[in-house]
């Protein structure tokens, strides 16, 4: 199992997540998804928050979390967790001044509820797992070893999506009988660790979990053995790492972004971000060097 001390993954958690770009802009959720995936997955943002020092005090503490404090254990002190960030970050935004719109008080939409600063905590740490998790999967020798893996729920909801029906229409394969989870489907929800089904079935545009917000769906390995067994390969095929997860090139809207955030972006990327200032798009170009 990877989780976040064993020593690769964490590794890797802890460079995803630190490597990411504060970006603050008044943009919806649906907004951010509208733009390049590769822009998203190297920034550090959350839905209307235009501030970049509550961002950033986010980031600290989440960061935090991914490298367990090793330091502050051994010297006895207290472990960053979600009670404490929440406790902490609401303490900010009120020595900063924030005030809720009366009308969206105590919702997601009220950036000092338990709620909001707990489902940011969650997603940032379940992203830099996720992705963590998918760069160790591409490892050429675990690759071949595991070259599947299978979608699972990991925790239960009261409200559950039908992932089998969101699965069939991004054209995934079913395998085998049913599982226990959704035993009215075709079979198990099956594909290879490169099959882009992943990233059609994000709500993200990324490979790895989460899938969509609080989904609670994960992904469970598949050896090759087992793979061959269910009939997904033949046995022989030696499978190839991805470079890169996402589909390049597009082009998406910059409306809503002030003039600050589009300059940091600038700044931290460099000519792997182009900006058409006059149609108002942006654009994130493959082949270069830099972030």
């Amino acid at each position: 199992m990877i989780d976040f001390i064993t020593p690769v993954p964490l590794e890797e958690a802890v460079s995803s997540l630190g490597s990411k770009t504060r970006i603050g802009a008044l943009l919806s959720s649906a907004e951010w998804q509208g733009l390049p995936a590769e822009l998203r997955d190297r920034a550090f943002f959350s839905a209307w928050v235009e501030s970049e020092r509550i961002l950033a005090e986010a980031q600290r503490r989440i960061m935090q979390r991914v490298q367990m404090e090793r330091d502050a254990i051994e010297a006895g002190g207290r472990v960053m967790e979600r009670g404490r960030f929440i406790e902490e970050m609401q303490d900010l935004l009120e020595s900063m001044g924030y005030e809720p719109d009366p009308d969206k008080a105590g919702s997601l939409q009220d950036l000092s509820s338990a709620g909001r600063l707990g489902l940011i905590w969650q997603m940032q740490l379940d992203q830099a797992h996720g992705h963590a998790k998918w760069k160790t999967g591409m490892d050429p020798d675990i690759l071949n070893a595991v070259p599947a893996q299978e979608l699972v729920r990991g925790m239960q909801r009261l409200e559950r999506r039908e992932w089998p029906d969101i699965w069939r229409a991004a054209g995934g394969e079913f395998f085998g009988a049913p599982s226990k989870d959704y035993p009215r489907a075709e079979g198990r929800m099956i594909a290879l660790k490169t099959d882009p089904i992943w990233t059609e079935i994000s709500r993200f545009g990324t490979p790895w979990a989460p899938f969509d917000w609080g989904s609670g769906m994960v992904l469970k390995n598949i050896r090759r053995r087992e793979a061959v067994e269910l009939g997904l390969i033949h046995g022989e095929e030696d499978f190839q790492p991805l470079q890169t997860p996402f589909n390049s090139g597009l082009k998406a809207s910059i409306k809503g972004f002030p003039q600050s955030a589009i300059e940091r972006l600038q700044s931290r990327f460099g000519d792997r971000v182009l900006v058409d200032s006059v149609n108002g798009l942006i654009e994130w170009l493959t082949g270069k060097e830099g972030a």
